[in-house]
């Protein structure tokens, strides 16, 4: 299995279509992130020329040899010996359900197993009905799941990803890829650190993703006590304090997008009735991207033919205030040549997660 990652900048995409017919030879998969604006454009040119490749794409910021694109497109393709089937669910706010069989006929396809195989998936929102209905299927290999919400879109404007040429608004596009020599797998990077309490949701908005109590208090009463600042202040923690939920020895980060007048507090992440949140603070960040990276190298100390991540918004927001984003990008390419998107919800599994990292390597 090899792979190919390239970026360029708006001015230069016209150029980057003969550019690509030189370098790729037959992909399989091409993932693909750009500006809002041309996205359609580049979704139909991109299938003219590899028609016989599976593409999936999604708008957003992108990192990728060892710089931050925020206007341009970078791509992840992969060739040779792999097999790939992708697909769409459509509907996904209400009925994703529907298009299961099209998650279950890529799978059989591809014949998709535990430790060789990994599903993309683009997405423009309803994170916990997507994750739930791919993982319904997935699960039954132990195949992986690595995902990201389209991003950067104008506040007057829809969501949208593509599938082969099409764009979709509502949906979830994805390819289940299987290498047929060496190991696939993904991983979680998580830079916070739970701290205090733990407290039981005792009343939520799942609609709205709103957490109303806390122990049957108000939740941003308990969220200033635990921080020790003012209800009116807790805004200001936004990047640094987010809740997280722990589930099975993992902890799922839960950020904080709004907070109202009635006591409640809104998330991006849904939390349920009766689950334990914390509060977390941020850790060493430098220390852990790079401890992450040194894990991920000597889980594959025969080479890396792949890396494709997938960060929070957020998390890049937080990195641009620290002067840190050109930094984490050359970061980023110790390991291995990579390309990455920057997203406005990331997809682990079983599980949607907020301010956090995914990425899947492959052997």
């Amino acid at each position: 299995m090899k792979s190919f990652v390239y970026t360029c900048q708006k001015s230069e995409i016209n150029e980057m279509y003969d550019k690509l017919k030189a370098k790729l030879d037959n992909p399989a998969l091409i993932n693909f992130i750009s500006n809002y604006d041309d996205f359609s454009d580049i979704s139909a040119k991109l299938h003219d020329v590899f028609p016989n490749a599976d593409i999936i794409g999604t708008t957003g910021y992108s990192f990728c040899n060892g710089n931050c694109n925020r206007d341009g497109i970078s791509i992840f393709a992969v060739m040779g010996e792999v097999v790939v089937q992708g697909g769409v669910l459509e509907d996904i706010s209400s009925h994703p359900i529907k298009h299961i069989k099209t998650v279950e006929n890529a799978l059989d396809k591809v014949k998709g197993e535990e430790n060789n195989s990994v599903c993309f998936e683009f997405c423009t929102g309803a994170e916990e009905q997507v994750v739930t209905t791919l993982n319904f299927v997935l699960q039954k290999q132990n195949v992986g799941l690595i995902g990201g919400t389209s991003s950067a879109t104008p506040s007057d404007k829809v969501k949208y990803v593509s599938y082969n040429g099409k764009i979709y608004q509502n949906s979830c596009v994805f390819a289940i890829v299987k290498s047929l020599k060496g190991r696939v797998k993904v991983y979680k990077e998580n830079i916070y650190e739970a701290f205090g309490d733990s407290y039981t949701a005792t009343d939520v908005d799942v609609q709205t993703r709103r957490v109303i109590k806390l122990d049957n208090k108000r939740a941003t009463e308990v969220f200033a006590k635990g921080m020790g600042i003012k209800e009116d202040d807790i805004l200001k923690y936004q990047f640094t304090n987010p809740l997280c939920r722990e589930i099975k020895g993992e902890t799922y980060i839960c950020g904080i997008k709004e907070v109202f007048a009635d006591g409640s507090i809104a998330c991006y992440k849904n939390v349920y009735c009766n689950d334990l949140v914390k509060i977390t603070d941020i850790g060493n960040y430098k220390s852990i991207i790079n401890g992450t990276l040194d894990m991920i190298k000597n889980e594959f100390s025969n080479g890396i033919s792949g890396f494709f991540s997938i960060n929070c918004f957020h998390r890049y927001l937080y990195f641009e205030e620290q002067g840190y984003t050109l930094e984490y990008a050359k970061t980023m390419e110790k390991i291995h040549e990579h390309c990455g998107m920057i997203s406005d919800g990331e997809q682990y599994n079983s599980q949607h997660v907020n301010l956090s990292m995914v990425c899947v390597v492959f052997e």
